[in-house]
């Protein structure tokens, strides 16, 4: 590969990580969501990521960047420009608390920067990431959602603080797209329990799939919703 033979020096070229059919692979990937906070991408800007940053990593002192994953497709991930980017949440009508500007960016830290792979000579597999890559490992166990739709590091999880701050996936737009939608996914839910209290047999079993629908990986925000589903006492459900 040239960008292995080049070494640090070697130019990353968007056009090839960044081709459309790569995109629209990503995208299909994906359910068409950020890989990160499961925001909408289709219909908005978005960025072909790098989970290990391709140019100099942030914090890692004179570390070149993972010049050689620059088109490795194991690197990539679709992420809107809220998680990648350093964006400013624009102020909000009656909001008083925004969010500074952040994003990932070249954002990669380690529990042990000794570790980090300098060359492709090096292990990957030497790295303990602290920022959770939705495409290897299921976010589901790190995180937990409160009623107003904030996200928080489940008891024990290293990585869930870090990605949380990172990626601000507390920005206040985000927190109310959640709760819209678990308002939505709550509504069925109460009407599966209505019927089921009334004895509406066949409501209930028409009402099943709908849930189950709901709160599958192509839904919006599935995680607060399968959360909620497992955690119902949390948000003052029986």
């Amino acid at each position: 590969m040239k960008a292995i033979a080049d070494g640090p020096t070697h130019v990353v070229s968007s056009q090839l990580y960044g081709h459309d059919d790569v995109r629209a692979a990503l995208e299909e990937l994906t359910y068409y969501k950020c890989a990160y906070c499961e925001t909408p991408i289709a219909q908005f800007d978005w960025d072909v990521e790098h989970y290990r940053p391709k140019g100099a990593v942030q914090g890692a002192g004179n570390h070149p960047g993972y010049y050689w994953l620059a088109y490795d497709w194991d690197n990539l991930l679709p992420a809107c420009t809220y998680c990648n980017q350093s964006r400013r949440e624009r102020p909000i009508y009656r909001v008083a608390a925004v969010i500074p500007a952040g994003g990932k960016m070249n954002q990669f830290p380690l529990s042990d920067e000794t570790k980090r792979a300098m060359s492709p000579a090096d292990a990957l597999s030497r790295e303990a990431p602290l920022l959770i890559n939705p495409a290897k490992e299921d976010p589901e166990p790190h995180f937990g959602y409160l009623p107003d739709g904030t996200v928080f590091a489940t008891t024990g999880s290293v990585k869930a603080p870090v990605t949380i701050t990172i990626l601000r996936l507390n920005l206040y737009r985000l927190r109310r797209a959640r709760l819209e939608a678990l308002k939505d996914f709550i509504a069925v839910l109460e009407m599966r329990e209505n019927a089921k209290k009334q004895g509406k047999h066949a409501a209930v079993i028409e009402l099943e799939p709908i849930v189950e629908r709901l709160h599958a990986d192509t839904k919006l925000y599935a995680g607060i919703k399968r959360y909620f589903a497992r955690n119902p006492t949390a948000y003052g459900f029986a």
